[in-house]
């Protein structure tokens, strides 16, 4: 099997995952291991040893994370199968955000380049505030880039639909970061907002 067609076996599994938890936040292991099984059909050969290898590999991206519970080990599901469909943002389709930005404002040559200096300044200062939020919030020692780019992606999509819908987004999911965007918001406007959005998905590994 190759690099392209382990990665895609990979994602498979790592739907598969959390496609087993269904409606459901946390899961007994044991109780997912078995949901899992029924997912994939009767000719899976995925032992409980080799499950939760994948269930670790999904907490090091940050999709899943251990607990216990009652004595018992249980995984919480921190993302949904959509964030692991979408593809991130490639330079160059941010490019072109960056060329739509420029049009829409009619801006001139050095102006534009002002606007993608403050966009990628102000991607540093997004992300530098959102980090400190979630470690507040969260007491996953291990918190690891891709939950982050998660929450950036999610933010995205909240914002495409209005500002108001980002803000609710993020009063629910991360309410101590709800200030800082505001202030994102009121002073830079939506739009250099949501190009910073997309850089730092295209550069948070």
């Amino acid at each position: 099997m190759d690099g392209a067609e382990g990665e895609a076996a990979e994602r498979n599994i790592e739907n598969g995952v959390i496609r087993s938890f269904g409606y459901s936040i946390i899961e007994f292991e044991p109780i997912l291991f078995q949901k899992f099984l029924n997912i994939s059909g009767p000719h899976s050969v995925t032992t409980e040893a080799i499950f939760r290898k994948h269930l670790t590999r999904m907490h090091a991206k940050g999709y899943v994370m251990p607990l216990e519970f009652q004595g018992k080990r249980c995984w919480k599901r921190l993302v949904i199968e959509d964030d692991l469909r979408e593809e991130i943002p490639t330079p160059e389709e941010i490019l072109k955000v960056i060329e739509r930005a420029k049009q829409k404002a009619k801006v001139e040559p050095r102006t534009s380049k002002k606007l993608v200096t403050v966009s990628m300044t102000m991607a540093d200062d997004i992300l530098r505030f959102l980090k400190i939020a979630l470690t507040e919030e969260d007491d996953d020692s291990e918190m690891t880039e891709t939950r982050v780019r998660v929450q950036v992606r999610r933010m995205r999509r909240a914002l495409t639909s209005s500002k108001s819908e980002l803000i609710d987004y993020i009063r629910v999911n991360v309410p101590s970061f709800r200030k800082p965007m505001k202030q994102f918001l009121s002073t830079k406007g939506p739009e250099l907002v949501m190009l910073s959005l997309r850089i730092i998905e295209s550069t948070v590994q």
